[in-house]
């Protein structure tokens, strides 16, 4: 990362100079199943923001009074955890969807065994750890007021490794992809998400901090300039952001003599500041059976057609559930029988030979007295004090807080836990 100094207006011409002993000055849901939710509710309530800028809407289905059942996850065929998420879009007059909590929630096995899923927070249910042998299993769904709603039977379907995460450098960024395959042949329909996370740095070290303290005399508040606890600047100094893909990542290789298949993922444009430092991106896999994968693909076209109130109005969403109190009653969502595969990767500035900059003021130099410090308080943070000599006076140096404070940046000071040191 570099940065490029400007000078402030009206400011102390000080050069700044010393601070690289300290540093170097190379130096923003839910879960997949969340983000899902939000794409088939803006699915759903874009049918009545096409209709509504014509004529009265009349939906081409009888939406219950109750609205509809929405229901996501998969249910884990590896050893681990089963997550399901239930929601409920309100009618159309109503505001987005609400959680449908207090239902009872359990996956059957083929030999009708059963396992029972607990409400961890409303709406969002998830069995104990489980290592089901089943080839075939179902969920069953029984709301708080009674009603049944229950799956097809769910085939199982191996989810392959993933071979790897690759990187290309381009004249206009970086692109990243995935890479699988499956000798068996067996898996033919996938599904990916992708979450990317890369370090910011500040460009200068903050060794002072500015406080309120209360004058003994004046009992009136006065800023004050003090000395950092040893380790508190680098709370300002190395910061974190995090990005969760929200769309939907679909392939196929239905089409090809074998299931080998690379699927592009993400694009960086070039000087953005996702690899000013050091960045990360973890692509998950999930293994969708046909029907599954005809489902989210019909979402997906859904979503993409809805972006213009001129298009046509999406096609009714069916998965692989029904109401069995009301089989009129339509119920949306897919929920299919598989296993997550993971693989992360890191990328450098280095590596990427990024040239990612931030353009600073030069610091400057102000006198710590109260009334100047409350004066650049809001805007400034301080750096360090240049003692007092025979000719100049006590000095604070200050600087524009984006430059100081990795947090302004809308970043987190806390390292994940994945992070290399």
């Amino acid at each position: 990362m570099l940065a490029v100094i400007a000078e402030p207006e009206g400011a102390a011409k000080n050069l700044f100079i010393g601070l690289d002993r300290y540093y170097n000055m190379c130096g923003v849901k839910y879960t997949w199943a969340s983000n899902t939710s939000s794409i088939l509710v803006c699915c759903i309530c874009m049918w009545g923001v096409i209709a509504g800028c014509r004529d009265a809407f009349e939906p081409m289905i009888n939406a219950p009074a109750t609205g509809y059942l929405v229901i996501e996850g998969f249910i884990n065929s590896s050893v681990g955890r089963t997550t399901i998420q239930l929601s409920r879009t309100g009618q159309f007059a109503q505001n987005g969807p609400g959680p449908e909590a207090r239902a009872s929630v359990e996956i059957i096995g083929e030999k009708s065994n059963s396992y029972a899923l607990k409400e961890k927070q409303p709406g969002i249910y998830e069995s104990d750890l489980l290592n089901l042998t089943d080839q075939s299993c179902r969920l069953k769904i029984k709301t708080f007021d009674g009603k049944v709603y229950q799956s097809d039977l769910i085939s199982r379907v191996e989810t392959p490794e993933i071979d790897s995460v690759s990187w290309r450098r381009t004249s206009d960024g970086l692109r990243i992809s995935v890479n699988t395959h499956d000798d068996s042949n067996r898996s033919k329909y996938y599904k990916w998400t992708f979450e990317e996370t890369w370090e910011v740095r500040s460009v200068f070290t903050s060794l002072y901090k500015f406080v309120t303290k209360i004058d003994p005399v004046t009992k009136k508040p006065i800023i004050e300039a003090v000395e950092r606890q040893p380790g508190e600047e680098k709370l300002l100094f190395f910061c974190w952001k995090s990005n969760v893909f929200d769309g939907l990542m679909l392939g196929s290789t239905a089409k090809l003599s074998r299931s080998v298949i690379t699927q592009p993922v993400t694009f960086i444009p070039a000087e953005s500041e996702q690899l000013g430092v050091l960045y990360s991106i973890e692509v998950e896999q999930i293994a969708l059976d046909e029907k599954g994968y005809e489902f989210f693909n019909k979402l997906k076209t859904d979503t993409e057609l809805s972006g213009s109130i001129f298009n046509r109005q999406p096609t009714e969403l069916k998965g692989n559930f029904q109401c069995i109190t009301n089989p009129a009653e339509s119920v949306i969502g897919y929920v299919g029988f598989s296993s997550k595969k993971r693989k992360r990767i890191f990328i450098s500035e280095v590596e990427a030979q990024w040239n990612y900059a931030v353009l600073c003021e030069i610091p400057f130099t102000i006198l710590p007295v109260s009334d100047t410090l409350k004066k650049y308080s809001d805007r400034y943070t301080p750096l360090y004090m240049e003692p007092e000599t025979q000719t100049t006076p006590q000095l604070l140096f200050v600087a524009g807080k984006r430059c100081v404070d990795c947090t302004s940046r809308n970043a987190s000071n806390v390292r994940p836990v994945f992070w290399p040191n």
